[in-house]
Formats: C-alpha cells, structure tokens, sequence
C-alpha cells in the first residue's frame, strides 16, 4: 500500500504543476505491481495484477482516445491497477472517476462564475476545460486504499 499511495501523491503533485505525469514515475510502479503482487499471491497475483493494469488501460485507453485525457493518466492509472490488482483496482478506478466528475463540475462552475464576473453578469460559453486528472487519480485510489484499511 505505501508504494502505490506514494505514487498517486507524487503524481498528483507533477500533474498539477507540470500538467505531465513521467513515464520514469508510472512504468516501474507499473513494473512493482506485477513483481509484488506475483511474489505475495504467486501466479494468481500476476494475473489479478494484469487484471488491473489491463481494465484501466481498457477503460482510460478509450477515454484517451476520444481526447478526454493523456497519455501519463492512462498509464498511471494502469500502475495503480497493476499495484491494487483487482478488485481494489476496479474500485479504485471507479472511485477515480467520481472524483474527476467532481473535480469537472467544479471546474465548469469556476469557469461560468469566473466568465460571468468578467463579461458584466452573463457568462460566456464554455470552452474545453482540461483538469489534471491524475489528482482525481490519486483522490479515488487514496479513498480504496483508506476505505480497504479502516473496513
């Protein structure tokens, strides 16, 4: 557990500064996840780890491709995958996208009030906004990490 929240913080704090999150980050915890898990649970482990990395790229990797997220989120949440193996790792990518639906909302009413103050009342339409999804990343899998200790 300390490696994967280790992880999510480090990468939240890149994709917030940078708007990037390294591959020199996301491959070796992608890389640990498979090696731990398989060296805890042996051959059930890799494949429940495989599991995990697999169902993020799935679901992310469409995402990705429909031009909702980078690159650097979608391998993230794969090592988060791989490190959580399933089914934390489904929950914590379920968990992940309720707190970047969240953190959208948020973003769409700062935008509108923002837009609002500066065009004397009436906001003006919305533009593509872009979050740095690896905090909601990190927010969703903190929150499995925490709901599996403290259950």
């Amino acid at each position: 557990m300390a490696v994967v929240i280790l992880v999510v913080v480090l990468a939240a704090g890149w994709d917030l500064r940078s708007r990037r999150i390294p591959n020199g980050l996301v491959l070796p915890a992608l890389a640990a996840g498979l090696v731990l898990n398989t060296i805890s649970h042996g051959a059930q482990g890799l494949l429940a780890s495989l599991g995990g990395a697999a169902l993020a790229l799935l679901i992310f990797g469409l995402v990705y491709r429909l031009g909702g997220m980078g690159a650097g989120d979608v391998k993230l949440m794969a090592a988060v995958g791989a490190l959580l193996a399933l089914p934390a790792a489904m929950a914590a990518l379920f968990a992940s996208v309720a707190a970047g639906g969240i953190i959208a909302l948020g973003a769409i009413g700062w935008h509108w009030m923002k837009s609002a103050r500066e065009s004397a009342g009436q906001p003006l339409p919305l533009r593509k906004i872009s979050i740095p999804y690896g905090i909601a990343i990190s927010i969703g899998t903190l929150w499995t990490v925490a709901k599996g200790i403290f259950s």
